[in-house]
């Protein structure tokens, strides 16, 4: 039910969400460019409107639920 762009923004996105969390160093417009996004602003839109929060809001994120992950084991 997905037209093609937005199915291929989505799995630009999940690959972005997975670098955010495994790479901690990564910059957005690393990530904008190792995506295929034609600026990182456009790279920015479109991670907001699939997840709802910047890549640097969701990389803060992570980053705490991995810090309070440790501390509870």
């Amino acid at each position: 039910g997905d037209n093609f762009k937005n199915y291929v923004n989505r799995k630009k996105i999940d690959k972005a969400k997975e670098l955010l969390t495994s790479n901690k160093n990564i910059k957005v417009k690393q990530l904008s460019d190792m995506l295929g996004f034609n600026s990182v602003n456009t790279f920015i839109k479109v991670f907001g409107k699939h997840v709802g929060m910047s890549p640097g809001q969701y990389a803060k994120d992570m980053a705490v639920k991995t810090e309070k992950a440790a501390e509870s084991e």
